[in-house]
């Protein structure tokens, strides 16, 4: 039940319909509470056990713990799979979060990967970066580490997202932090002439990524 919930609140979010999505999820909190969260937690632990081993799962780890090749969103503290099975979890509705995935979170503890460009003086300086999607190119915003102050970047909740797999739903992946859609923004004079987070928010950007420049 809670998980048809979440889908519809997701769906109503996409259509813009926010006040009826804040309704239906405090629906949903109110219920999550009343159930307990066991059946949630299941959920996650039965998830990480169909996806120990797969590259794409481990690989994740080596990019959120701490260490010489994490990069984005990092834990705090180094996790594990037991770490993470034996976690309290919780259903996690966002806009973000679109089916088939279900979203789940807890609160282990980190780094969040991006700042919020509102957050930030409008002239911090930021870059306008090229990425691609398959063949299609898109414009990601980059801001350098330095430039954001460390209060701005700390999260107290990781997200998990689960999704089908062979023999039932696995891990696809999980950070420290909300869920955000990627950049559709394409190439342009204007994510050319970007020089500022002032102007990044002004053609439609919210966040940039932090990176060391």
């Amino acid at each position: 039940m809670l998980k048809k919930l979440i889908n519809v609140a997701n769906i109503l979010d996409s259509r813009g319909l926010r006040k009826a999505a804040d309704r239906l999820d405090r629906i949903i909190t109110k219920l999550a509470e009343e159930q307990g969260d066991s059946s949630a937690s299941e959920e996650v632990r039965q998830a990480i056990d169909r996806t120990i081993g797969m590259p794409h799962y481990e690989n994740t780890f080596l990019t959120r713990n701490p260490g010489d090749e994490s990069e984005g969103s990092v834990f705090f503290e180094a996790q594990t799979s037991e770490s993470l099975k034996a976690a309290s979890w919780e259903p996690y509705s966002h806009p973000d979060i679109s089916a088939p995935a279900q979203g789940y979170k807890t609160n282990i503890s980190g780094t969040f990967g991006l700042v919020d460009l509102n957050s930030l003086a409008p002239d911090t300086p930021v870059k306008a970066v090229l990425g691609h999607k398959g063949e299609d190119p898109f414009i990601t915003m980059l801001i350098d580490k330095s430039s954001v102050p460390s209060d701005l970047t700390k999260t107290d909740f990781t997200t998990i997202l689960l999704g089908p797999g062979d023999d039932g739903l696995i891990v696809w992946t999980f950070f420290p932090g909300p869920p955000l859609a990627p950049s559709r923004t394409t190439p342009s004079a204007e994510t050319e002439a970007v020089k500022t987070a002032a102007d990044a928010i002004a053609i439609g950007f919210d966040y940039a990524k932090i990176a060391v420049f």
